[in-house]
């Protein structure tokens, strides 16, 4: 029985020393964001953050979207080779989830049994509130967004870069990302609940030690990664008002737009 062509394909890929670095990078970056991100809202809540406050705090991210990776693209365009400047970012990107850490317990709820003396009269629950809760949460997540975006920004223009340089298969490389994604994922799911269970209460803070590691190898990893071959671009405003009069970047940009609108956050009641 002859063998399938895909599998060839995939062989031929897996032993390219120019790939190898892209899919460590995609399985340490993908699958650092989900062992994160899903639990980010559900930190939050553990902190006393209420539903209206993290919307107010995730209410910043499409500003930083809009700004942020674009400008750093025009200047990794001119930069060329900017290998160090995308190592640079994602170690800043592992070391902006620790500051999650740092941030107090701003209201704790404490639930009474409903059968009690008639000589005591307390209120069902009780909260101790932080002015400045919601600032404390506020910087440390504007500080990740912005920085995972830039690093994600240059993270797509080298990998694009390379797979053209040397001929490769994009959704080839993205597998690594969704192995990342599969592996990761309930690991850290799994250290969250082993952790809480030990301390009598939610911690979250090996997640942010597993995306922290994963951000640092990556950050290592990155500078192996062969860009010498790019050069940096005299013409990056020029190039970029040329693309934006293309009719299927503005379709794309539109589908982007359409798609981040609709996105939701999954928030612990």
């Amino acid at each position: 029985m002859r063998k399938p062509l895909w599998i060839d394909r995939v062989l031929v890929d897996l032993v390219k020393k120019e790939f190898i670095p892209i899919k460590i990078l995609f399985l340490c970056i993908y699958g650092g964001a989900n062992a994160l991100f899903p639990f980010l809202t559900l930190h939050a809540r553990s902190l006393g953050i209420t539903e209206w406050e993290l919307g107010v705090v995730y209410g910043f991210n499409p500003v930083i979207a809009l700004f942020g990776p674009p400008v750093i693209g025009l200047i990794a365009d001119k930069i060329g080779n900017f290998k160090v400047m995308l190592s640079i970012t994602m170690a800043a990107s592992g070391f902006a989830s620790l500051l999650f850490i740092a941030v107090p317990q701003g209201r704790v709820t404490y639930l009474l049994p409903s059968d009690l003396p008639l000589t005591l009269e307390p209120p069902s629950s009780a909260s101790l509130h932080l002015p400045r809760l919601l600032s404390c949460q506020l910087r440390p997540h504007l500080s990740l967004t912005l920085i995972n975006s830039t690093s994600m920004t240059l993270f797509d223009g080298a990998t694009m870069a390379i797979l053209k340089e040397h001929g490769g298969d994009y959704g080839l490389q993205r597998m690594y990302a969704t192995l990342g994604v599969v592996i990761l994922t309930p690991v850290s799911g799994s250290l969250i609940d082993h952790f809480s269970h030990l301390q009598q209460q939610q911690n979250y803070n090996s997640a942010f030690y597993l995306y922290f590691g994963l951000k640092t190898i990556a950050s290592v990893v990155i500078l192996f990664v062969n860009l010498d071959f790019r050069d940096g671009s005299n013409r990056v405003l020029h190039d970029f008002r040329f693309l934006m009069r293309q009719p299927e970047i503005m379709a794309f940009i539109t589908v982007m737009l359409i798609t981040g609108r609709l996105s939701l956050y999954t928030l612990q009641d």
